[in-house]
């Protein structure tokens, strides 16, 4: 199931995730060159890190010397900001343009 999910986040052929993928590209590309390379490389980190997530929780962690704490409150943080920055788009961006 776990690998189900990821492949579904990186945008797997055979979910709907390529599609849309493959439309927004498609759109930016018209609009402006820069953002497409933006949107490429954010694409492109995406499925690398999901790949990464992926094989550490399966084969275990690569990264020796790391304190779990470390890792855990980093990801609480990462978690925290996303939060952030999604209320804002979702609350104030539509207020703004209203």
């Amino acid at each position: 199931m776990w690998f189900l999910i990821l492949i579904i986040n990186i945008a797997a052929p055979p979910t709907l995730n390529l599609l849309s993928e493959i439309l927004i590209i498609s759109r930016v590309i018209f609009q402006n060159k820069i953002n497409f390379l933006l949107l490429i490389f954010i694409i492109l980190f995406g499925s690398v890190y999901t790949l990464v997530i992926y094989s550490s929780s399966i084969q275990g962690s690569k990264i020796l010397s790391l304190n779990n704490k470390i890792l855990h409150l980093r990801e609480t943080l990462n978690i925290f900001n996303h939060l952030i920055w999604g209320f804002f788009l979702i609350l104030v961006v539509p207020i703004l343009n209203f």
